[in-house]
């Protein structure tokens, strides 16, 4: 950036968040600077995360430009992580080899119920029959 805060380089991936990468710099700036003597103050202007996306990890100045280096969170997810609990309950029931009719029994659930559940946990997951919803939620939950 430059002192006025004109951003001088930003990766392709940070594009979308660019204003609030900047307002993150500019607060890091500025909390170093002008609030120097009142941390009280310093501290909220001072942003290390921004929108829990990017971590600022240092700022430094070089030929009148301030530059913050950013990291990008990696959000590594399994894929189980996106079905429901009920879902995930059902699916650990299937995976122990009961079938729809077991697992609404030991679920308290209509046995339609554990068939939707079924289906939807399928469709999150991107597969198409029981063996491979199985094989997901076992290579996630043993990962």
């Amino acid at each position: 950036m430059t002192p006025a805060g004109e951003v001088k380089h930003l990766e392709r991936t940070a594009e979308p968040e660019r204003e609030a990468l900047r307002d993150a710099a500019v607060g890091i700036l500025r909390a170093r600077t002008d609030l120097r003597g009142a941390p009280e103050r310093a501290l909220p202007s001072w942003k290390a995360l921004v929108r829990a996306r990017w971590t600022l990890v240092d700022e430094f100045q070089r030929d009148g430009s301030h530059y913050v280096v950013a990291r990008v969170n990696a959000m590594a997810t399994k894929p189980t992580a996106k079905l429901s609990e009920r879902e995930r309950q059902v699916v650990a029931c299937l995976s122990m080899g009961q079938t729809n009719k077991e697992a609404a029994y030991e679920l308290g659930l209509a046995h339609s119920t554990v068939r939707v559940l079924v289906a939807r946990a399928s469709a999150k997951l991107g597969v198409t029959t029981r063996e491979e919803l199985v094989a997901k939620y076992r290579q996630d939950t043993l990962a």
